[in-house]
């Protein structure tokens, strides 16, 4: 004998589902929507930190190219001149900068680094950094030796340590400017 009861049929029968649903939508645009912002977010914070990590790099580059190529007799040259050209001649221009011509070398931002002699040292200014590149570049310590210091937007020289209470004048937008002094 048959159950009739498991065999009904009628108007309350289901029917099976014949694709996606509105709410299998919804729920799946919702989770492109938090991963697409969680990967901008992501990608954010790697390419700004990768960015100021190979400005930090290119610096280093630069003054120790200018250390051991463009020194002559305890001297880098007449106060005021240009380094860059030491740096182009020697082809010792840091990889992430660019030689727009043999004396002018954009940083990673595009912007022109000023690499100038003062006589027996010289000066660093690398500008249009935005804040956090100014900041992660500045805390780095990059140059912390005797005899160097670093001005953040033309304040007052820092030598030592930099902390993050010193990175303060670092502004939004990319306006920021990083002044090293080394005095040999």
């Amino acid at each position: 004998m048959t159950h009739k009861r498991f065999r009904r049929r009628g108007p309350i029968a289901r029917r099976a589902q014949g694709g996606w649903g509105v709410m299998d939508l919804l729920l799946g645009l919702l989770i492109a929507i938090v991963l697409s912002a969680a990967g901008y977010a992501i990608y954010k914070t790697t390419t700004g930190t990768a960015k100021g990590n190979a400005e930090s790099d290119a610096l280093v580059q630069a003054v120790s190219a200018i250390q051991a190529k463009c020194q002559s007799a305890g001297s880098y040259g007449t106060n005021g001149y240009n380094l860059a050209q030491c740096l182009y001649r020697a082809q010792k221009v840091p990889a992430g900068w660019t030689a727009v011509s043999a004396t002018v070398i954009n940083n990673s931002y595009g912007q022109p680094v000023n690499m100038l002699s003062t006589g027996t040292g010289f000066t660093v200014s690398d500008p249009g950094l935005p804040q956090d590149a100014c900041h992660d570049v500045a805390i780095g310590n990059l140059f912390n030796s005797s005899g160097t210091t670093l001005g953040i937007n033309g304040g007052a020289a820092i030598s030592g340590t930099v902390s993050d209470s010193n990175t303060s004048s670092c502004t939004s937008g990319n306006t920021n400017t990083l002044l090293y002094t080394f005095a040999y």
